[in-house]
């Protein structure tokens, strides 16, 4: 048997002798042009969402959609849940003051992408504008009369909130912040009636939404808050009242 080497100056070990030809082999690729088109395909992708990501963090939006309001709304929340839990009675306008003022304006809200990817892929927790026949089988809604908006069914994790026709963006909002107000108080409070803890809480919101420079709208709007228009990921069922008279 013949060795073959490769000689300096000669062709590597590629030669022809004696009628012997030497078959020289070349190593294949480590990754494949598929893997390498994915590889680069990933890489740019991560790139495109991260830069993305930043570009909007930096961006300091002043309309409330649905992350911004639970951000803002939540000192005032987390005061209103307190007063209904564990203070007995309703308070009074002086015991919301203090959470109105921790409001945070836009140039400090910092929303979280994992947490709006997380809510887009499970089920709302709080639904706006439910049609009343997707829950019809949640027994009787719970009423109020001075509202434009009712709760059609609660529990400790979910709750949907019927809107009606006449319904504005600031009704639209003291629905969400009462519907926040009353899941608060389950989540701390799993023996609760939700019945009850929806009419106790009912007048710390009224206090809480108070016309005037008081509410918590006008100091929205004073913080740079644009509240004319609100972006709550509503549904698009409204309902009407048909008033019968004696």
């Amino acid at each position: 048997a013949k060795v073959l080497q490769g000689m300096e100056g000669g062709t590597g070990g590629c030669s022809e002798e004696d009628g012997f030809e030497d078959v020289c082999t070349v190593g294949e690729p480590i990754l494949s042009p598929q893997a390498v088109s994915w590889t680069v395909f990933l890489v740019l992708t991560w790139v495109h969402v991260w830069a993305n990501y930043v570009g909007i963090q930096k961006l300091k939006l002043r309309t409330l959609n649905r992350e911004r309001a639970a951000i803002v709304l939540r000192p005032a929340v987390e005061r209103c849940c307190e007063i209904v839990l564990f203070e007995g009675q309703a308070g009074d306008g002086d015991s919301t003051e203090a959470a109105i003022g921790e409001v945070l304006d836009p140039d400090r809200i910092s929303e979280s992408l994992s947490r709006s990817i997380w809510r887009m892929i499970l089920r709302q927790d709080i639904r706006l504008g439910v049609s009343m026949k997707d829950v019809r089988s949640n027994g009787a809604p719970t009423v109020l009369e001075t509202e434009r908006y009712m709760f059609l069914s609660t529990s400790r994790g979910n709750m949907a909130v019927a809107l009606e026709a006449c319904s504005t963006s600031s009704d639209e909002l003291k629905a969400y912040a009462h519907a926040m107000v009353v899941r608060g108080c389950l989540q701390r409070d799993a023996q609760a009636n939700a019945r009850e803890l929806i009419l106790r809480s009912h007048q710390v919101v009224n206090y809480l939404f108070a016309k005037g420079e008081f509410g918590i709208e006008a100091t929205l709007a004073e913080k740079g808050w644009d509240m004319s228009r609100v972006y709550l990921e509503s549904g698009s069922f409204r309902y009407k009242l048909n008033m019968k008279e004696d």
